[in-house]
C-alpha cells in the first residue's frame, strides 16, 4: 500500500511540473507586444542588432536589440513603402529589407538574425 501512495504522490508531482512549465510557456508568449493599431507601426528589434524603418518623409527611431516601439504613421489609406536597416557595433546603418503598408490599417515590422544574416517580416497590405 505505501508503495502504491509514494506512486501517486510521485505521479501527482511530475503532473504539477508538466503543468507548470506550460504555464510558463504560455505566459511568455504573452509577453510579446500586442500588434499596432490602426495608424501606427510597431517595430521590433528580435535580432542581435538594433533597427529602425525609414519612410520617404521621415524615419523611426531607433529601436533597440530585443525591443519593441511604437511609432505613428499617419492615417494614408494609400500603399507606402518603407526599407528597414539595421545598425551594427559602430552604428553605421546595413539594409535589412523593404516593406509595404497601407497607415490607415497600421502593421508590424520584426527584424531577426545578424547583422551579417538578417530578415524582416513586414505587414501584409
Amino acid at each position: 500500500m505505501r508503495n502504491f501512495l509514494g506512486r501517486r504522490v510521485i505521479a501527482a508531482t511530475a503532473i504539477a511540473g508538466v503543468m507548470a512549465s506550460g504555464l510558463v510557456l504560455a505566459t511568455a508568449g504573452s509577453a510579446a507586444a500586442a500588434p499596432a493599431a490602426a495608424n501606427e507601426i510597431e517595430l521590433c528589434s528580435y535580432g542581435n542588432y538594433a533597427s529602425y524603418v525609414q519612410f520617404p518623409n521621415f524615419d523611426t527611431e531607433v529601436v533597440n536589440a530585443g525591443a519593441c516601439e511604437t511609432f505613428g504613421v499617419g492615417a494614408s489609406d494609400d500603399v507606402e513603402s518603407f526599407n528597414i536597416y539595421g545598425l551594427d557595433d559602430s552604428g553605421s546603418s546595413f539594409f535589412v529589407g523593404q516593406g509595404y503598408i497601407r497607415p490607415s490599417r497600421g502593421g508590424e515590422v520584426v527584424t531577426y538574425g545578424t547583422e551579417g544574416n538578417s530578415w524582416a517580416e513586414t505587414p501584409t497590405v
